[in-house]
């Protein structure tokens, strides 16, 4: 669904969302999340969410005023940004990559700082997913062992207004991108 999405808008407050995952952060994510796979298992798992990122480059057979790449406006709770993942060479490398990705035109990072105390989504990880085509946006939810897509207007609707109160409770664009860096170990 997310290469059919001209718009995708995110919220994470546990780990740093997988479209925007460098490749140690993810294995190690995946290594934590899905401790009974094997490493062949977890390294597919891996290449995958490596490959889901390139929805984000836009298609360079499309004439340059038809980008194709979606819209992504992710909002991560700075506590994900202090859980240690991996190791602290793999967190400023993420941290690097975030500030870098914040950067592109079609890509908005903002953070809830952790003073801002409890959100409106109670830390539930949710992604509302908004189709090129006349298609109804979807919510997504992912678990340890699934995911699930919500489709009726209503909750879709509901999801929508959290994100924008997520939105009102984040930090600015700079000042998103300044906690990123500032804060790198």
């Amino acid at each position: 669904m997310e290469r059919q999405a001209k718009e995708i808008l995110e919220y994470e407050s546990y780990q740093v969302p997988g479209l925007l995952q460098i490749e140690e952060y993810a294995r190690a994510i995946v290594s934590s999340v899905r401790p009974t796979l094997s490493e062949d298992t977890i390294e597919r798992a891996v290449a995958l969410r490596m490959t889901r990122q390139q929805i984000l480059e836009p298609d360079s057979t499309v004439p340059l005023d038809q980008d194709n790449a979606p819209r992504l406006w992710t909002i991560i709770d700075e506590s994900a940004l202090n859980r240690a993942v991996g190791s602290s060479n793999i967190m400023k490398a993420q941290r690097e990559h975030l500030a870098t990705m914040a950067r592109r035109p079609n890509i908005t990072i903002q953070i809830i700082p952790n003073a801002e105390g409890a959100t409106c989504a109670f830390g539930r990880a949710f992604a509302v997913l908004i189709p090129r085509n006349k298609n109804s946006s979807v919510v997504y939810f992912e678990d340890v062992d699934t995911a699930r897509y919500v489709r009726d207007r209503d909750e879709v609707s509901r999801y929508l207004l959290l994100f924008d109160h997520l939105r009102a409770s984040a930090l600015n664009d700079r000042q998103s991108i300044e906690l990123i860096k500032g804060d790198a170990k």
